[in-house]
């Protein structure tokens, strides 16, 4: 089940010049399994302020309600476990977006709350875009989390980094490299685009996985190498 209600205002542009419009919503969400167990269970207030430049700030707040039916490792290093059972938490997130119209676009966030008994606080930049000319672009991202549950506490962070080189309207090259901490996996996945006719492509891929763990040269986990080829026929 699930409803959510929202009212998004324009204020006067007299005495708010540089806002579009506030966004208030709330909404409740709610999960039973087949035997009407409460599985999981949201309840969430969200405030948006949408500047006329096409930058936001927003503040999210959530109480959630989760059921864990099985205990899981949600950290190996060290080994973290969740037991069953039922738990509750309140988070709140603030965050503030870069329009599109800026030569560096994205969003950067801050999280605080709890998680499984314990606390969580996280920082990160998502949807990042740094557009050096209508050719090059690059797109980085992170995500850092700090956690301490009674099982004991550990930090996780994700790194990427998407560059993408557009060499003319039907063709591109772009290459996605990754690294997460929780698997100490480092991955890059590169990626030719080729529209040599319309709705009709050639894609070269190459992708990379390495585990980190050790010393010396990263050892290599998977590796593939794939073209594809696709051709549109009109009747």
């Amino acid at each position: 089940n699930f409803a959510q209600a929202r009212f998004s205002p324009r204020p006067s542009r007299d005495h708010w010049k540089a806002i579009r419009r506030f966004v208030y919503s709330a909404n409740v969400e709610y999960i039973e399994n087949n035997q009407g167990r409460l599985e999981f269970r949201e309840q969430e207030g969200l405030f948006t302020i949408e500047m006329v430049n096409g930058d936001g700030f927003t503040v999210d707040y959530t109480n959630d309600y989760e059921f864990i039916p099985r205990a899981f490792d949600i950290s190996t290093s060290p080994i973290v476990v969740v037991p069953v059972g039922g738990y509750t938490y309140n988070n709140l997130l603030t965050s503030y977006t870069l329009g599109t119209r800026r030569m560096m676009s994205g969003t950067v966030s801050y999280q605080t709350g709890q998680l499984y008994g314990g606390t969580k606080q996280s920082v990160g930049l998502s949807s990042g875009r740094l557009e050096i000319s209508s050719q090059l672009a690059f797109e980085p991202g992170v995500s850092f989390n700090v956690v301490s549950l009674p099982g004991g506490d550990f930090t996780t962070s994700v790194v990427t980094e998407r560059t993408t080189y557009t060499l003319n309207p039907r063709m591109f090259v772009s290459a996605l490299t990754q690294y997460a901490s929780a698997s100490h996996l480092f991955s890059i996945n590169a990626r030719f685009r080729w529209e040599y006719r319309p709705m009709s492509e050639l894609f070269v891929v190459y992708s990379d996985g390495r585990d980190t763990v050790g010393t010396g040269y990263p050892a290599l986990l998977n590796r593939a190498f794939i073209v594809k080829i696709n051709r549109m026929f009109r009747f």
